[in-house]
C-alpha cells in the first residue's frame, strides 16, 4: 500500500472511532431502545385504582415561568391541571427568583454555573431536575395541559415520557425525592453546561440541559444496570431495578382516548432556529439529497488530499535520490531527478532480508557466480566465490551485478562502472596465493 493511501487509511479509521466514540450514547439509543416491559409503562398498570399507600411519587404539581403572569395562552392549561387536581395536589409556580434563592440556599455549588447559561430555558431546565431531586413530585410544561389525574402515575420510583425520535423528554417527569437518577442529572448539568453544537442555539439547549441531555444521562444508567447484570455487582443491580424509571408511551402522552395530557397552543422555548430544524424534519426527502450531494464534496476533498500528498511523498523522494547522486565521485554538478524502478528496489530490500537471516550478505557458499575475465581460452569457467574475495569483496561484487542488471539511465551505469572493483585483479591475486 502506498504511503498516500496509508494516511488516508488510518486517519478515517481514527475519525471513525472517534464518532464512534463521541456518538456513543445515541448509537446505544438506536440499538437498543426503550421498547421491553421493564422499561415501558403498561395500560394495565395505569387503567386501574392504584391504593394510596402505593403512590411512592409526592402529590406535588411544579411549573415555571419568570413571573407570575402567565401568557393568555396558557392560562386554560394552567387552570386546567390545578382544577384537576385540587385539593390532593399541592401546586407550586416557580419564577425566576424563587428559582434563584432556591439554588443559593440548597445548591450554592451549582451557582455559578445556573448564573452562566446563556439562555433562560437552560436555567429553567436546570431547575426541574434540582427541584425534582430536593422535593419531588410532577414537574409539566406550562403548554401541557392535564386531561385526567396522574394518580396512576405516582406508583412509579419516576417517570419520562418518550420522544420521537430517540430518548425521553423533559416536559412531563415524575419522581421521589432524591431519586439516584436526578441526582446524577443534577451531578452532570455542570459538565454539559459546556456543550456548543456549532453554535446553534436550539442543539446546544437540547445537549446541555434539554431533552438529549437527559436522554443521554438515562442511557447511561440503563448501561449501568447492563454491566451490573453481568454479575459485577449484584447489590447495585437491585438497586438500579428498584429505582428504574419507566416510560411513558406516546399514546400515553396524548392524542388518544384516555391520554394524560394535550398540547396547549405556542411554544415555551422554541427560538427561530428550531424553526428551521422542524421545516427541515417536514422535507426529509431534500435532505437526503442535499446529504449526497455533501458525501460527494467530501469525497471529491479528499481525492484532492490524495493527490496532494502522493506529489508530496514524490518530490520528497526526488530530492533525496538527487541528494544521494550528487555525492557520487566525478559526477556532474547538474542536479537532476528520475524514478527509481520498483524491482531495483525490490531486489535490494530483499538482498537486505537474506543478508540479516544469514551469515554473510547473501548465501553464495553453494553458488557459483560468472569469473568476467576477459580471456578467450576459459571465458565460461566459473570460480567458487569462496576462493576469490572475502564477505567484503562479495558485497561489492553482488552489488555490482545488481546496478549492471537494472533500468538505471546510461549516464549512471557508466559512472557505476568506473567505480566498479576489477575482478581480474582480484582472481590474480587469489592465484598467487
Amino acid at each position: 500500500m502506498r504511503l498516500e493511501s496509508k494516511i488516508l487509511f488510518f486517519s478515517h479509521i481514527f475519525l471513525m472511532m472517534y464518532m464512534i466514540y463521541f456518538f456513543r450514547d445515541l448509537l446505544l439509543m438506536m440499538v437498543n431502545p426503550l421498547d421491553n416491559e421493564a422499561d415501558l409503562i403498561l395500560d394495565k398498570d395505569i387503567n386501574k385504582n392504584i391504593p394510596v399507600d402505593k403512590q411512592m411519587i409526592p402529590k406535588l404539581i411544579h411549573q415555571t415561568y419568570k413571573t407570575d403572569e402567565i401568557p393568555e395562552h396558557w392560562v386554560k392549561a394552567q387552570k386546567q391541571c390545578i382544577d384537576l387536581h385540587y385539593p390532593d395536589y399541592n401546586y407550586t409556580l416557580w419564577t425566576d427568583t424563587m428559582i434563584d434563592t432556591f439554588i443559593e440556599q440548597k445548591y450554592p455549588w451549582f451557582l455559578d454555573t445556573y448564573k452562566a447559561y446563556e439562555h433562560n430555558i437552560q436555567r429553567a431546565d436546570a431547575m426541574r431536575y434540582f427541584v425534582l431531586r430536593e422535593y419531588g413530585g410532577v414537574y409539566i410544561d406550562l403548554d401541557d395541559a392535564c386531561e385526567r389525574k396522574l394518580d396512576p402515575l405516582l406508583q412509579y420510583t419516576a417517570f419520562f415520557r418518550k420522544t420521537s425520535p430517540l430518548g425521553v423528554s423533559n416536559d412531563v417527569m415524575g419522581t421521589i425525592p432524591e431519586h439516584p437518577l436526578f441526582v446524577m442529572l443534577t451531578e452532570n448539568l455542570e459538565r454539559f453546561s459546556k456543550v456548543n453544537i456549532f453554535n446553534v442555539p436550539y442543539l446546544s439547549i437540547m445537549f446541555s440541559t434539554g431533552p438529549m441531555f437527559v436522554s443521554i444521562v438515562h442511557q447511561r444508567w440503563l448501561r449501568k444496570a447492563w454491566s451490573y447484570g453481568l454479575g459485577l455487582n449484584k447489590d447495585a443491580q437491585k438497586i438500579l431495578d428498584q429505582f428504574r424509571p419507566k416510560v411513558m408511551q406516546p399514546y400515553q402522552y396524548k392524542n388518544s382516548i384516555g391520554s394524560f395530557f394535550k398540547i396547549a397552543e405556542g411554544s415555551s422555548w422554541h427560538t427561530d432556529d428550531s424553526n428551521i430544524m422542524f421545516i427541515l424534519g417536514a422535507h426529509i426527502t431534500a435532505c437526503v439529497v442535499a446529504g449526497f450531494i455533501l458525501f460527494f464534496v467530501v469525497f471529491f476533498i479528499e481525492l484532492l488530499l490524495y493527490v496532494s500528498l502522493q506529489n508530496v511523498i514524490n518530490s520528497n523522494k526526488n530530492k533525496d535520490t538527487s541528494l544521494l547522486l550528487n555525492k557520487t565521485d566525478d559526477y556532474t554538478n547538474s542536479p537532476f531527478t528520475f524514478r527509481i524502478p520498483f524491482k531495483l528496489t525490490l531486489t535490494r530490500f530483499l538482498n537486505k532480508i537474506k543478508g540479516i537471516s544469514s551469515s554473510g550478505y547473501t548465501r553464495v557458499s553453494d553458488n557459483y557466480l560468472p569469473t568476467h575475465s576477459q580471456s578467450s581460452s576459459n571465458s565460461s569457467e566459473a570460480i567458487p566465490m569462496d576462493q576469490i574475495c572475502n564477505n567484503n569483496s562479495k558485497y561489492n561484487y553482488q552489488r555490482h551485478q545488481m546496478r549492471r542488471q537494472s533500468n538505471l539511465p546510461a549516464q549512471i551505469q557508466s559512472q557505476l562502472d568506473v567505480n566498479a572493483p576489477n575482478y581480474e585483479d582480484l582472481r590474480n591475486d587469489t592465484d598467487a596465493q
